[in-house]
């Protein structure tokens, strides 16, 4: 399954496949670059998926260098921003050499933005590995790090060229980080899509079993509901905001509970959580205010 939208007169895709195998390779080969590749991988993922990313590449003729990132909220920093930047220039990569990140939210969002200020911007390609990175925050090009306790202090906007969503990945995610994205899930299909719902509703077992067919129409639903919000409104001053949907209580949620214990919730479990406390708070507002 293929996604192509525009932004900006820039066109960027979205794959769907069920693994890596040439047919992917394919697709990086119709980027025009210099053949170096900078992959950023989480730690925490499956190394037999970054070693059979890595033979493909070689046998095309792709120069691999490998970076190894832990996807924790604490290094989402201006340390790992700039080891990436050095790292780069070390190996004397150009504006055409590319920049391919394996990983969920934090990964993505620091080599998004390391991408963007090398050189003013290299090609950058993305393979989320958490289900909440896949249906939401893989696309839309928002970048950034932490900085001094505030979210996201640092950063800019930044589209993937291409990104990758693959069901061996969906398919041995630990049930606990597969059920984190649901909520995303469920934010576009009240803000659009009411057959997300339905999908949802009628597909459970198929969805808990993770059926390919069926998680790629519910992925593709999803992120055209992204894609619509953001596409003629990156930098959120009207439509992009209402995916901001759970995400007020959300936030605040996460940074309370990290003070007690890191990483307690996963981002897409607050989120879901500040959705419930959103719709909670404007069904009071408005019976006050009938009441009044």
């Amino acid at each position: 399954m293929l996604i192509k939208y525009t932004v900006d007169g820039i066109q960027n895709k979205i794959s769907i496949s069920k693994n890596i195998d040439n047919k992917f390779i394919s697709e990086i080969d119709k980027i025009s670059s210099d053949k170096n590749i900078l992959v950023i991988f989480d730690g925490n993922i499956n190394s037999v998926l970054v070693l059979k990313l890595k033979n493909l590449l070689k046998l095309r003729g792709y120069n691999i260098y490998y970076l190894n990132m832990k996807g924790l909220k604490k290094n989402k920093n201006i340390k790992y921003l700039m080891l990436i930047l050095e790292f780069m220039l070390k190996k004397k990569f150009t504006k055409s050499s590319i920049l391919f990140s394996i990983g969920g939210g934090v990964v993505g969002d620091i080599s998004a933005l390391a991408a963007s200020l090398y050189y003013r911007g290299l090609n950058y390609l993305h393979i989320p590995t958490t289900m909440t990175a896949i249906v939401d925050s893989a696309i839309g090009g928002k970048t950034g790090i932490n900085h001094k306790k505030f979210i996201n202090a640092i950063g800019n906007y930044y589209h993937p060229k291409h990104v990758f969503i693959i069901h061996e990945i969906i398919k041995n995610l630990p049930e606990r980080e597969f059920l984190a994205g649901i909520p995303e899930i469920i934010k576009c299909g009240l803000l659009k899509d009411k057959s997300i719902l339905d999908s949802l509703n009628k597909n459970k077992n198929k969805i808990l079993s993770r059926d390919f067919a069926t998680i790629a129409n519910l992925c593709v639903k999803t992120l055209k509901c992204k894609i619509f919000f953001f596409r003629k409104d990156v930098r959120e001053n009207h439509d992009r905001l209402f995916l901001n949907f759970g995400h007020t209580f959300g936030h605040s949620i996460e940074i309370s509970t990290d003070k007690k214990n890191k990483d307690f919730f996963r981002h897409g479990e607050a989120v879901g959580l500040g959705i419930l406390c959103e719709i909670f708070y404007c069904s009071i507002s408005i019976y006050v205010s009938c009441k009044c």
